[in-house]
């Protein structure tokens, strides 16, 4: 019996090796290994769980062996607990050096006192979006090890920048009302002003350009001075004003070209992915303060250069020769255009977006019967670039816009903070001058609690930040507290806690809350726009991805179906988030439900009503009817019918040349009413389909309100709504105002960025993707590819570290190549270095070249080590039955082999003696 269950064993460690090809790994035992070094940890970027001294070499002494414990230890393989990817972020403060408005003037120390404590290392986080929709209960999901390094870089910029935006916003602006449009009735006792917000975002790309920081994000906070009065305020819209379109709506005298474009020309940002980065500022030193840079000359060449190329948008010449010497000098143009003169010039030379903008609102007005009409966009004060820029205008607004009911984080005049008045600053200051030091008349009982206090709160934190497994963090935070913790244990740090006799001289409230308010709006915006969650299902990459768009009409020919689905312009927009390797199909099918009973029997099994309530203008609240479709009804319906294939993704990391199928299903229901997705939505994206709805009602009121008037949806063409499900399903961007709270474990809005000309914004009717949002979709795709092999080789240290290192299995070592797993161990960490870096510079495509390999090694690491723990296990068993050494008995094997062929051989001939032949006729 000992003898039969060896034999086995023999046959089964025969097989393995055969099959994973190790046969030719069985060496001499007196064969010496080549040496190898050892993994180095690279700080910063690769976090390990534990640093493990591994041997210099793997030599076969039994010392080492033992010591090393297991197999793991032997190799020097440690897991991974995180990977860190740096961003480089520009912040242009425009208008705080005592040139913009109130005279505010932000000092090097005040930056650095309050913007240095800006989150500068934040984990990506996935937020319960997608199948089961927003929710403030808790929803616990899954952690990743990937996180975010943000480099923070405060660009001291010339006066003369500043002088350029306050030109432009002064000459650009336009009232609400135009002029011209007498008979129009104001509706608000505020007169408002606006201009196009892409006017500034020009500019402001153009700036970038000249500084040579396009290969990092950029947010801007502009403090323009203005000319307004008391009761007057300017914000951005991009389009015209109601009031406008309703004076600029069939009048004679604009003449349009007689062929209005369909398919509008690439903005020039759509041309820069796959180029090769620019010289930036990112610093391989995450040394958690932010970094200032002066380029206050480079930025006044700028602005020259700017101004002598800008002949025509800028006719004006710069200062004369005895004013040269002024660093805001600048002559502005003498006149303004009136609404009718801009309208011609936009006929005449805009672009084909904008000549298309215009012939709609000439030929429909602000509504037309049966054929919709062109409503004004939310009047705001920040924006989201069609590059990678973000701009927000504290002189302008303030603006208030988001879900009054029902809804959390709206966007309120007192979000974002004011500029404090100079008065008031003076004032502040006059009394900090004159405050009684904090540390005088206290009593010396409650001063020794208060530093008792901050002695116990100091090492907590450096007992959950800095200490893990029993070892201490080595970073300069954790040494800063150490230093804390040092000094308040002898007693120096008392009189910081006491305060000086001098405490608050000279400081100012005003400024001081001014100045926390903006840190924890660049925060937010870092959360929000710049490194946003991801929703719950994956984003995979896929080297070949097609949509199969599905239109279904009902009570309608399948012709007229097609006609109202905007194909075009969703393949124009789609094709942007695509990769150079990356190749995108559509296939478009046209289903009536009169020649399919089964989908409209779906339609109506999933169609549901409710009374949603809703707040007019007056603050009234009234209640309102509102049919929709069940999304997960409509989905299981959908799923099991005969006329919609099941998606067959090629989705294994088995093979890595991988295909996906994304289904969009496009509703065009004529009913009487407007029809959404589960209750509020035009569009949704599920974690295997994407649903749309079509209703005829052009101009329909939704649930959101801008400055207290209603934000108008276009549901007969829902083309931005589809683009923004698409872009979350195929990449897993999310709309702006949606993040993730680890505090509370669930999804939270904030909707101050919920701004921009692209279809995330709520506020816009644009439906542009910006760079930004196509960063989102390929960085998503790497953190996706890097989790799934951070987990692979995690997965593969485990089993090698559950291998023990012990006396009875040393001779096993010979079917384990240490060397070549080690090496196989250290590419995988070179490449997920390199992937890194590329994607620090935003240069993904070749970020993404690197994938194959690393998850071709990382599919391998994980295989081999199931291999080699199957190896020792039969090595094990072969041992329980023989205690004689491995090594003194090699003709075992090859006889133990035979015996087990012969074996093989005789169970084919009794079963094919058993086996009756078939009969062939």
């Amino acid at each position: 019996f000992a003898m039969i269950h060896k034999s086995l064993c023999h046959l089964f460690l025969f097989f393995i090796l055969l099959h994973q090809g190790f046969t030719h790994r069985i060496k001499n035992p007196n064969q010496e290994q080549e040496e190898w070094q050892m993994p180095h940890k690279s700080t910063n970027i690769i976090e390990d769980e534990e640093m493990i001294v591994a041997t210099s070499s793997l030599s076969l002494s039994l010392e080492q062996w033992e010591a090393s414990k297991n197999i793991a230890n032997f190799i020097g393989l440690q897991r991974i607990k995180s990977l860190t990817i740096p961003v480089s972020v520009n912040l242009m403060l425009i208008g705080f050096n005592g040139e913009g408005n109130q005279g505010l003037k932000i000092s090097e120390e005040q930056v650095s006192e309050w913007l240095g404590h800006l989150q500068h290392s934040m984990p990506h986080t996935t937020i319960p979006i997608g199948d089961e929709q927003l929710t403030i209960v808790k929803t616990v999901t899954a952690t990743t090890p990937i996180r975010y390094s943000t480099s923070i870089n405060v660009i001291k910029l010339s006066p003369m920048v500043n002088t350029l935006v306050e030109n432009l916003i002064y000459y650009n602006m336009r009232p609400d009302e135009p002029e011209e449009n007498d008979s129009h009735e104001k509706e608000d006792s505020e007169e408002k002003y606006h201009l196009d917000p892409n006017d500034v975002a020009t500019l402001l790309t153009d700036l970038i350009h000249g500084l040579g920081l396009t290969n990092s994000y950029n947010i801007f906070v502009l403090n323009p001075g203005t000319t307004l009065q008391e009761g007057e305020v300017y914000g951005y819209r991009a389009g015209f004003s109601d009031a406008e379109i309703s004076y600029l709506y069939n009048r004679p005298d604009i003449v349009l070209p007689d062929e209005i474009p369909k398919v509008f020309e690439k903005f020039p940002e759509d041309e820069i992915i796959g180029q090769s980065p620019w010289a930036g500022y990112y610093s391989d030193n995450n040394t958690a303060k932010i970094v200032q840079k002066d380029l206050v000359e480079q930025s006044y060449r700028w602005a020259i250069d700017y101004i002598a190329k800008k002949p025509q948008s800028n006719p004006s010449e710069p200062c004369s020769n005895e004013d040269e010497d002024s660093p805001t000098c600048y002559q502005r143009p003498t006149e303004k255009k009136t609404l009718l003169q801009f309208a011609k010039d936009m006929a005449v030379n805009g672009s084909q977006r904008s000549v298309h903008y215009l012939s709609r609102v000439h030929t429909l007005g602000t509504g037309r019967p049966g054929l919709g009409g062109v409503r004004e966009d939310c009047l705001v004060d920040s924006w989201i670039g069609h590059s990678r820029l973000a701009f927000l205008d504290l002189t302008a607004g303030p603006f208030q816009w988001g879900p009054p009911v029902s809804g959390e984080g709206v966007r309120t005049k007192t979000s974002l903070p004011t500029v404090p008045r100079r008065g008031q600053v003076d004032a502040q200051k006059g009394v900090g001058g004159n405050l009684k030091p904090v540390g005088e008349g206290a009593q010396s009982e409650q001063r020794a609690k208060d530093y008792q206090n901050e002695v116990d709160l100091v090492e907590q934190m450096y007992a959950e930040e800095c200490v893990s497994h029993g070892k201490e963090a080595d970073n300069e935070f954790c040494r800063a507290l150490k230093k804390q913790m040092t000094e308040k244990s002898t007693g120096k740090a008392h009189s910081i806690i006491e305060g000086s006799l001098n405490e608050g001289a000279g400081a100012s409230q005003v400024e001081d809350n001014f100045m926390s308010r903006l840190g924890n709006l660049i925060s937010m915006t870092l959360k929000h726009v710049i490194l946003p969650s991801s929703p719950i299902f994956p984003s995979v990459f896929a080297e070949k991805v097609s949509f199969h768009i599905y239109v279904i009409s009902n009570d309608l020919t399948e012709k007229e179906g097609m006609t109202r689905f905007p194909y075009e312009e969703f393949r124009s927009e789609i094709s942007k988030l695509k990769l150079p390797t990356q190749e995108f199909e559509f296939h478009v099918k046209q289903i009536s439900t009169e020649n399919s009973p089964a989908i409209g029997l779906a339609i109506k099994n999933s169609m549901r009503k409710i009374l949603l309530t809703k707040m007019d203008k007056s603050g009234t609240l009234t209640p309102v009817s509102t049919t929709y479709l069940d999304s997960h009804d409509l989905r299981f319906h959908l799923q099991h019918l005969k006329e919609i294939p099941e998606s067959q993704d090629e989705i294994t990391y088995d093979s890595l040349h991988l295909r996906r199928t994304i289904p969009i299903f496009f509703f065009n229901l004529n009913f009487n009413e407007p029809v959404l997705i589960d209750k509020y939505y035009a569009s949704k994206a599920l974690s295997d389909m994407i649903l749309v709805t079509r209703s005829n009602f052009p101009i329909w009121e939704s649930r959101l309100t801008c400055n207290r008037n209603p934000i108008y949806w276009d549901l007969a063409n829902p083309l931005r709504f589809m683009l923004a499900s698409t872009a979350c399903l195929l990449g897993g961007v999310i709309p702006p105002h949606v993040t993730y709270n680890e505090a509370t474990e669930s999804a939270i809005q904030n909707w101050i960025w919920s701004v921009g000309d692209n279809p995330l914004s709520m506020t816009s009717s644009g439906h542009h993707f910006s760079l930004i949002q196509r960063d989102q979709v390929f960085r998503n795709y790497i953190v996706h590819s890097l989790n799934h092999s951070i987990n692979m080789v995690n997965a593969a240290v485990n089993v090698y570290s559950q291998i023990p290192t012990t006396r009875e299995n040393q001779p096993a070592i010979e079917f384990l190549n240490a060397k070549l797993v080690q090496k196989n161990y250290l590419r995988i960490r070179e490449l997920w270095l390199e992937i890194i870096g590329h994607s620090s510079e935003l240069n993904f495509p070749s970020a993404m070249s690197l994938i194959e390999e690393m998850m071709e090694k990382s599919v391998r690491m994980r295989k081999e080590s199931i291999a080699v723990m199957d190896i020792f296990e039969l090595y094990k068993c072969i041992k329980e039955d023989d205690n004689i050494a491995f090594q003194n008995v090699d003709w075992l094997l090859p006889i133990g082999i035979v015996i087990d062929l012969l074996l093989v051989i005789l169970f084919f001939l009794i079963r094919g003696f058993f086996t009756s032949k078939l009969k062939i006729n």
